[in-house]
């Protein structure tokens, strides 16, 4: 960073805004196996993470809660599970906290060889086990439980998949009071399988399910997003989709008692492969559009899996999007007309000098300090839990939104690093005005490669653990085959 980028960015207060940033992988409940964050919520002073795939000594699945102080630091950890039985936890957005209560999540219970069963779940705001709720255990029905949502401060509501006789899987909506007593349960749906994967209540006390469905879209699935009354009576529903097999809607409500969804378009498949944009649709109470829009480019696996509002009228949203290579976990905020202020991509440090990760979000909240916090799982010889924090900007290195336009600006190439000095976490802001065809280099004091790893994208937020190398004085390089250089000094306290 040159002294006249510095100056410019302090002077600013981007060097000192919106809190601590922090980027953390993690086999938070240290089984060494599959592990995904679902769910963030921000409680007081720490994050609470709900992640599933967590494996046990009796060979079953797990869902668990970990806590992380505002700047990362990984603390206290809750399993739950049973001898012989799976739990899984849900879908993205699966966790609700109601300010000054406790936590419902929504998943699926499934004793090996038997029938599974949706099950509503509750926490205290520190992740101990209230109580857990089988539904449909009397019937009999095949379930799978998707996501929970307070409803007021004595109902919950949750939404899934069960299978009813006569009907294939429909979508259901649970009622439940908060010791888990079941108030009453409808079910939706036409002649083929429909899905309710994520929920929200509008102002007015009506409900929207964002789904998929087969029923309304002929032999593909579409998206799909449902509206009932605060009783549970069908009011109308949408499921535009494409031509193709749609990703699932994820709904947010709105206060003007409408909808906003997102999730993803196709525009084309190749044999299986499927290529999409991220996509957000808008519409009105009486279930009328009122606008869609596509981000990006289309690329093979790019999705948006939650959304949530943010302020008045901007919303947050987050999934994967396509690099170069393999998928990194994407934030975009955009406002009520639609409209991008800002789309950025993520990586976790990889394993391997090749960085060759599968990175993915599910779940992004607002945070106290204005900033957003998100979680989802990173694929780099295994697979782990995985948590970013950053600033309102989403940027993990402050400042790095002054540079999200360099090739209007007329610059080839911009490199933020921060902190320097470096207690041993470094994190780059990467932002190239063609697609990057180099790769940085970590030297030491003696000239040797310490590191080695490509950037994975032409815009991109890098975290870069440096913390096994001895104190010193490093040099961080990039260049590619273009002639393009870029190197800094780097201190390792």
């Amino acid at each position: 960073m040159s002294p006249k980028w510095f100056t410019a960015l302090l002077a600013a207060g981007w060097l000192h805004c919106c809190g601590q940033q922090f980027n953390v992988r993690n086999d938070f409940h240290g089984y060494g196996q599959p592990e995904l964050a679902w769910a963030i919520e921000e409680i007081e002073d720490q994050f609470l993470i709900f992640s599933g795939n967590v494996d046990t000594t009796n060979a079953g699945f797990r869902i668990g809660f970990t806590t992380l102080s505002l700047d990362g630091t990984v603390g206290a950890e809750q399993g739950f599970g049973e001898d012989s039985v799976s739990y899984y936890a849900g879908w993205s957005n699966t966790s609700d906290h109601h300010t000054g209560s406790n936590i419902v999540t929504c998943g699926t219970r499934t004793p090996f060889g038997d029938t599974a069963h949706a099950v509503v779940c509750c926490f205290t705001e520190a992740g101990d086990s209230l109580w857990t709720v089988r539904l449909f255990d009397d019937e009999g029905y095949e379930s799978i439980g998707y996501a929970a949502h307070w409803v007021s401060d004595t109902v919950i509501a949750a939404v899934g998949m069960a299978v009813v006789p006569g009907y294939n899987a429909q979508v259901f909506l649970t009622m439940l009071d908060t010791s888990g007593h079941v108030l009453w349960t409808q079910f939706y749906g036409g002649a083929s399988d429909d899905y309710g994967r994520s929920i929200d209540i509008a102002p007015d006390g009506s409900i929207y399910i964002g789904g998929d469905t087969r029923s309304y879209s002929g032999p593909d699935m579409d998206d799909y997003v449902l509206k009932t009354d605060a009783s549970g009576n069908y009011l109308w529903h949408v499921s535009p989709g494409t031509l193709y097999d749609d990703p699932s809607a994820h709904v947010c409500a709105l206060p003007d008692n409408g909808v906003l969804y997102v999730g993803a378009h196709i525009d084309y498949e190749i044999g299986s492969s499927s290529y999409s944009r991220l996509h957000a649709r808008r519409y009105t109470p009486d279930g009328s559009s009122v606008w869609e829009r596509k981000y990006g480019p289309t690329l093979f696996v790019q999705e948006l899996k939650s959304v949530k509002r943010v302020g008045s009228d901007d919303f947050i949203a987050c999934g994967s999007v396509r690099s170069e290579v393999y998928p990194h976990g994407v934030l975009l905020r955009f406002d009520g007309n639609g409209d991008s202020l800002w789309m950025r991509s993520y990586t976790h440090p990889s394993t391997d000098t090749t960085w060759s990760d599968w990175n993915d979000l599910y779940d992004v909240i607002s945070t106290a300090d204005g900033g957003f916090a998100a979680c989802g799982y990173v694929l780099s010889n295994g697979q782990d839990s995985w948590v970013i924090k950053v600033d309102s900007f989403g940027c993990l290195v402050p400042g790095c939104q002054q540079f999200d336009n360099i090739a209007e600006q007329g610059l080839v190439l911009n490199v933020l690093v921060y902190p320097n000095p470096t207690q041993g976490r470094l994190f780059l802001s990467f932002r190239s005005a063609m697609p990057p065809s180099g790769e940085f280099t970590l030297l030491n004091t003696s000239g040797q490669v310490v590191r080695r790893f490509q950037p994975g994208g032409s815009s991109v937020e890098i975290d870069l653990d440096i913390s096994e190398q001895p104190a010193g004085l490093y040099l961080l390089r990039y260049g590619d085959q273009e002639g393009t250089r870029w190197e800094s000094k780097v201190i390792k306290e």
